[in-house]
């Protein structure tokens, strides 16, 4: 029993009998304690403050003080220390009053064998003492520890945890005491929490660490490492002992230093000085065409073509002692597929001894290789390219000129690099022009426009020559300079091209043009004007013709409706020929083009049928105001040129959500194979049939400008033509944004 208080400890013993203290001293030294005696009560309380004290034993009946004074003036200061009345009047209520102020055991002198009776107790209370003091030392260090000390039943349930859990996972221990340890784990970890446990209770011993994330009280999920020891058949414990440490900020740093090399547009790798692949982290695959584990194990001699292995082989030579960086190299990589890959790399030697190796940043440089080489091949294509074409710089000083121009001014690239555009030697533009190009120059370098173009004469001993100068900004990053501020580059690139015969062409189309209108006016006002009288007369003179020449009569009423209809299909011709831009086309009502002419038609010509099959739908189409010409051209056509007195002419209708289609399908002749070849040659369709032909070119001019599509074909039964055209309807998805002004 006395053993179990350990190492050797001070006792004070305090009484007013000498005899009583040294018979003390002798048994509590017989056990290993060290007994301090003393008869002085004030020295007894001086004493009893000193740290190594760890028991006091007292006499209760003392001449100066009670047993019960010493006992309140000591647990002034020392309130945990064991303090034992050692008394030779011993009573019930004595012992009560005593054990009631704070003593911890109550021994009586007279008894039998009472100094052997009080070795042992004061034995047995110092152990206690001791042990509760490493209790709260334990109590205080956990809580105030860093990690969590939990113990677990074996089917996981909390059955005690360190008071620490509030500070690292925002809980107090009594909440959290007997819930199940599950219960707290993130859902895509709990399997793997459970498998360790099953493990760790199968084969017994320490559990390796493991990380996984728990709930926090916060509502939050952090990361958390633990190793974990089988306890469950220590009686004093009888469970599962963790350890659990909150990494999340460590987690966090290695997640984001994994994510910034696993998301990295290159690719990271640990290299052993003889080449071999120990780690490789990144765009390995996008890079290199190759998984990570792919490629450790292996030597990047293996993989480098043979004509760059000198030359990365010098650079890791560089690297030879810490803290050193080499390159960047370029050099060709082979990829899974055998072809060859430009990539670039870094090579550092770090000062770590957290890398055993050499690190090498390699990125895809295939691209930039590209635009190398198509950059030779540009600056090639500009030297051999007949236009002349020099750049200026943001003062109008010429930077580059091609062999054209050089040629032209008579001089080498060193004569005119540097010099002002200006200069009257160079004859880029004439002297009356100079001006005028110079504040083209400056409007583009200075960035109120991106590009100029003008035309200006040059003077050359073979004559005034028309140019025409495309002046366009240069403006952009410097891809080489990585730093903050990226050098922007300025000035202007400039193309001369001699448009002198171009020039003399749009001067004769615009004289043709001039003819044309002119044309335009004559037929549309002049000889309709004319047929307007002759048409007039003969429908007055139609009633009083003899009616033996009435049959003639009617050839030449004809002959004058067919003329006004040529007349009026050629004015639409030369309209639609004679424009000088596209025709705009607008959402145009197709029932209400198509149901006018059928109208005029059946008003014109009483004798012909028009067979509408069905209703004519009621739906917008991409056309504009002239869509009723191609309807009234193919119905009179229809009509006109019937093998019959009396022709049917068929017209049909159909929509889809994309198109609105109109079929006209007459009895006549038929088109010959010359007239559908030349269908798209105005020239060949107005010499193979005047009429016709002017016509049908009017309507597939007007329905290629409408973006719609025309067939023509022959009828499956019986003779003629069938005419189908397409056109976009308006509110087709792919139409909208497509409409002009008129």
């Amino acid at each position: 029993m006395v053993g179990s208080c350990g190492q050797s400890g001070t006792v004070l013993c305090v009484d007013d009998d000498e005899h009583t203290l040294l018979l003390l001293a002798e048994h509590l030294d017989e056990v290993g304690l060290d007994p301090v005696t003393t008869s002085d009560p004030e020295e007894a309380v001086e004493r009893a403050r000193e740290p190594d004290v760890e028991c006091v034993v007292s006499d209760y009946a003392m001449p100066e003080w009670s047993g019960m004074d010493l006992l309140e003036a000591v647990r002034q200061y020392r309130p945990n220390v064991p303090f034992v009345l050692f008394t030779g009047h011993g009573s019930e209520s004595l012992a009560s009053e005593a054990l009631g102020a704070g003593a911890t055991d109550y021994v009586l002198k007279d008894g039998e064998n009472a100094y052997v009776q009080l070795r042992e107790r004061v034995g047995r209370v110092v152990g206690e003492a001791r042990a509760e003091r490493t209790r709260r030392r334990y109590t205080k260090l956990l809580a105030e520890s860093e990690e969590v000390v939990v113990v677990l039943s074996p089917d996981g349930v909390i059955e005690d945890v360190s008071d620490s859990v509030e500070r690292v996972l925002g809980y107090r221990a009594d909440t959290v005491t007997d819930t199940h340890f599950e219960s707290y784990v993130h859902p895509d970890d709990v399997e793997s929490v459970r498998e360790r446990l099953e493990r760790l209770l199968t084969d017994g011993g320490v559990s390796e660490r493991l990380e996984f994330r728990v709930r926090h009280a916060g509502d939050r999920w952090i990361t958390v490492e633990t190793w974990a020891k089988d306890l469950v058949d220590d009686p004093d414990v009888d469970g599962v002992v963790t350890y659990l440490r909150d990494v999340t900020e460590r987690a966090d740093r290695e997640a984001w230093v994994r994510a910034l090399v696993e998301n990295s547009m290159d690719v990271t790798s640990v290299v052993d000085p003889d080449g071999t692949v120990q780690y490789t982290g990144g765009s390995s695959v996008s890079v290199l065409g190759y998984e990570s584990d792919e490629l450790v194990g292996r030597r990047v001699q293996d993989f480098v073509h043979e004509d760059d292995l000198g030359r990365l082989e010098s650079v890791v030579k560089l690297v030879g002692s810490p803290g050193t960086v080499a390159g960047p190299e370029t050099y060709r990589f082979r990829g899974p597929d055998g072809e060859w890959r430009w990539v670039e790399s870094v090579v550092s030697n770090p000062e770590t001894d957290a890398v055993d190796g050499l690190v090498a940043n390699t990125r895809d440089v295939g691209d930039r290789v590209e635009r190398e080489r198509a950059l030779r091949r540009v600056e090639s294509i500009v030297e051999s390219m007949h236009d002349a074409a020099w750049t200026v710089d943001e003062d109008l000083r010429i930077t580059y000129a091609n062999r054209r121009l050089r040629e032209r001014m008579g001089v080498s690239i060193e004569d005119i690099v540097g010099r002002q555009v200006d200069d009257p030697d160079l004859m880029i533009a004439s002297e009356g022009q100079m001006d005028r190009y110079e504040s083209m120059l400056r409007a583009v370098v200075d960035g109120e426009a991106g590009s100029r173009r003008e035309q200006f004469t040059i003077s050359l001993p073979r004559g005034d020559r028309e140019i025409e100068i495309q002046a366009s900004a240069i403006s952009g990053a410097d891809s080489r300079d990585a730093g903050p501020a990226p050098l922007r580059v300025g000035g202007a690139v400039c193309v001369s091209r001699d448009v002198t015969d171009r020039v003399e062409t749009e001067r004769r189309l615009e004289r043709q043009n001039e003819r044309l209108e002119l044309l335009n006016h004559i037929v549309r006002h002049d000889i309709h004007n004319d047929m307007t009288i002759i048409s007039g007369w003969l429908s007055l003179l139609r009633e009083d013709v003899d009616p033996e020449v009435a049959e003639r009569f009617e050839d030449v009423v004809r002959a004058s409706e067919h003329v006004m209809e040529l007349l009026q299909g050629v004015g639409e011709a030369l309209s639609v020929v004679g424009t000088d831009s596209e025709l705009s086309v607008k959402p145009t009502p197709l029932a209400a083009a198509l149901q006018s002419e059928i109208g005029r038609v059946r008003d014109v010509h009483p004798e012909a049928t028009v067979d509408v099959r069905g209703e004519v739908p009621t739906v917008d189409v991409l056309a504009n105001e002239m869509l009723a010409s191609v309807f009234r051209n193919l119905l009179v056509n229809a009509v006109t040129h019937a093998r019959t007195d009396e022709p049917t002419v068929v017209v049909d209708t159909a929509v889809t959500d994309e198109t609105a289609t109109v079929t006209v399908t007459d009895e006549g002749p038929g088109l010959s194979e010359a007239l559908t070849e030349a269908l798209n040659d105005p020239d060949q369709l107005v010499a193979e049939a005047s009429g016709v032909g002017v016509g049908l070119y009017l309507v597939e001019t007007l329905v290629t400008a409408y973006d719609g599509d025309i067939e023509v074909r022959e009828r499956d039964e019986g003779e003629g033509t069938v005419f189908r055209v397409s056109f976009r309807r308006a509110d087709a998805p792919e139409a909208e944004g497509e409409t002009g002004d008129e």
